[in-house]
């Protein structure tokens, strides 16, 4: 598979330091939004004659923004109903390497996802 992948992200710091009744307050806030080619595979392995399956893809790219590097990878586990829907458990784990004075730097996200595919 081919695509892109899109991201955009902002910090705020608001500091106030308060001593002998002066207040001083300082609030500094940043933005990064990047836009980034990405290629990978995507497949789905059916668990014997079952209506099971287990459902996998991963994905790597990057150069066309602001990271050096972005890639995801996600493994399911999932269940066909009636045909006509898809119920699946995932775990997905996603990685962006940003340049040395971006927003985000080596940055993770991952966790748990409940997915549903209806087909008509």
């Amino acid at each position: 598979m081919v695509g892109v992948r899109g991201i955009s992200a902002t910090a705020t710091l608001a500091l106030t330091v308060s001593a002998d009744g002066i207040s001083k307050s300082v609030v500094d806030s940043k933005t990064i939004a990047t836009l980034d080619p990405i290629g990978g595979f995507k497949g789905r392995y059916r668990i014997a004659d079952s209506t099971w399956y287990i459902p996998f893809d991963a994905d790597i790219g990057g150069g066309g923004g602001t990271p050096n590097m972005t890639w995801q990878g996600v493994l399911d586990v999932g269940k066909t109903f009636e045909k006509w829907v898809d119920i699946s458990l995932a775990y997905r784990m996603m990685y962006y390497d940003m340049n040395g004075d971006s927003l985000l730097q080596k940055t993770t996200f991952k966790g748990p996802q409940l997915g549903a595919t209806f087909k008509f």
